[in-house]
């Protein structure tokens, strides 16, 4: 997803105010809508990282820290509520939903007015008319756009067991079946039940199996062993 912001932010109409119409506002809605606010919020963690160490990611195929600290790094920050915002809607009424969106779409205009003032050294009330005033209408209709496609999406995959939010094995019934108990010593298959137990772990929480898997592979004394034979005991599964 994060690949898709990025994709989408390089369609720019760069303007006099030094903030650029982008799709980056549909897309942080969309990501939203589809994941969920834990991993909408960490995609587009990930986007304004990424842009930050110098990937061009952002406006324009811009980044790094400049981009951040310039007149529309404040929207960039914001895109991370905003997505979470958006995220947080999904499991209410439709008209709560965009709600939720529309208060993300808020948010994130609120850090771009607040750091364009601070620096273009313009007032808060000329800034907000210079880089929000502008851009409502269309960020309006962007959010309720991935609200109707991101929902439609989110149910696809939930349709097609994508995004189950229980994974089709049950992990502890595998692990007795397989007779792997956490005390056992040197179990010649952990490499393998750490990676099953990792990879079971639904969309919506990627690393809820990670406990589990690190406590059968630290169980083991034979860690370079385990590791080495790794891609041999991964074929069984």
């Amino acid at each position: 997803m994060t690949a898709v912001l990025a994709v989408l932010s390089i369609v720019t109409i760069p303007l006099p105010t030094g903030v650029p119409v982008t799709l980056q506002t549909f897309a942080m809605a969309f990501c939203g809508y589809v994941l969920g606010w834990k991993l909408g919020g960490a995609s587009s963690a990930l986007y304004l990282i990424l842009g930050a160490i110098g990937v061009p990611v952002y406006a324009g195929m811009s980044g790094g820290f400049g981009a951040l600290l310039g007149p529309a790094g404040g929207f960039i920050f914001g895109f991370i509520p905003m997505a979470m915002l958006c995220g947080a809607g999904i499991k209410k009424a439709s008209g709560q939903t965009i709600r939720f969106g529309i208060a993300g779409l808020a948010v994130c205009h609120a850090f771009g007015v607040v750091q364009f003032s601070i620096v273009t050294g313009n007032t808060i009330p000329a800034s907000f008319l210079a880089v929000s005033v502008p851009y409502i209408v269309k960020d309006v209709i962007s959010v309720v756009v991935a609200e109707i496609l991101g929902v439609a999406v989110r149910k696809a995959l939930s349709a097609a067991h994508v995004m189950n939010s229980e994974p089709q094995h049950n992990h502890r019934a595998f692990l007795k079946n397989q007779k792997i108990k956490t005390r056992d010593r040197h179990p010649d298959n952990l490499p393998g039940v750490c990676l099953f137990l990792f990879c079971q772990a639904d969309i919506r929480n990627p690393l809820r199996y990670l406990p589990d898997s690190v406590k059968v592979f630290r169980s083991s004394s034979g860690y370079l062993k385990n590791v080495q034979n790794a891609f041999h005991t991964v074929s069984k599964f």
